[in-house]
């Protein structure tokens, strides 16, 4: 996934931190929506996929979406953190997507090996 600058990604506690910025002319924006450009839900899912793949050093892919909640928009020029939680017994793994501390998504994903599906452990 593209349209986003990561300005870091560490580890944080038992789980990971990625912080990106989203320019006013990315491309995650088109067509969502002409006017009143709001980042979809599917990019929200794209940057936890990032910073999982920045923690474990090695591309991963969905294999599963357990829960997503989208609080609040997100829109162009907005700097966000993505905060992952330690994997739970079945690897599953919380996020929360942030902006200045105030939550703009959560949920929980289920991580797997790229092409492969399944469930990344």
């Amino acid at each position: 996934m593209t349209g986003f600058e990561v300005l870091d990604s560490e580890p944080a506690g038992e789980g990971w931190v990625l912080a990106v910025r989203i320019p006013v002319d990315s491309p995650l924006f088109a067509g969502h929506f002409p006017g009143h450009p709001i980042l979809p839900g599917v990019a929200h899912l794209g940057l936890v996929t990032r910073a999982l793949s920045d923690w474990r050093g090695r591309e991963v892919a969905l294999a599963g979406v357990r829960s997503l909640k989208l609080r609040r928009p997100v829109g162009p020029g907005e700097t966000l953190e993505v905060r992952l939680a330690a994997p739970g017994e079945d690897g599953s793994v919380g996020f929360t997507l942030t902006r200045d501390g105030e939550a703009l998504s959560r949920g929980t994903v289920l991580p797997g090996e790229p092409g492969r599906g399944g469930a990344w452990r």
